[in-house]
């Protein structure tokens, strides 16, 4: 239990996101079951709870069981967690954008998606050269195409 007591941070997140997922889980088996569809509509919000549930369950066994990092020498070498929890939270506020932009279908989700994948790639990797940002953009893009199209042809969704 010392990565509580020194990465209380982390924990804490990875305890939210869990119960996140459990409330995912619990939201979609309140949904009603498929009449004329395959998969049904808790078969999303049912996906998204396994996947946050097994990735939160995953790290937040990382996080307990990685040796702690040596004491920083140099004091200056405490401004890079403030930098990275800055991260963290520019992250959350973009999740929920796009949820609300995903929600009041404010664009198309082919545009939404390429957008928020983008800003996501481009806070988690900090300052890049523009021939990075041209290609995480083109990653991005063909991304969001490819989701749109998965979507569509397997799952029968219109987003």
């Amino acid at each position: 239990m010392n990565a509580l007591r020194h990465r209380p941070a982390e924990v804490i997140f990875l305890v939210v996101a869990f119960i996140l997922g459990v409330m995912a889980l619990q939201g979609a088996s309140t949904l009603p079951p498929p009449f004329y569809e395959k998969l049904g509509p808790a078969a999303f919000p049912r996906a998204i709870g396994v996947i946050i549930l097994a990735l939160a369950g995953m790290k937040l066994i990382s996080t307990l069981v990685r040796p702690l990092p040596p004491a920083p020498v140099d004091p200056e070498a405490d401004a890079a967690p403030a930098r990275d929890y800055g991260r963290a939270f520019g992250m959350f506020v973009l999740m929920w954008v796009y949820l609300g932009a995903m929600s009041y279908r404010l664009a198309d989700f082919r545009i939404t998606t390429a957008l928020f994948l983008f800003a996501a790639m481009w806070l988690a990797a900090g300052r890049s050269k523009v021939v990075t940002l041209v290609l995480m953009l083109a990653a991005c893009i063909a991304l969001s195409l490819g989701m749109d199209f998965f979507f569509r042809k397997f799952f029968f969704l219109d987003l």
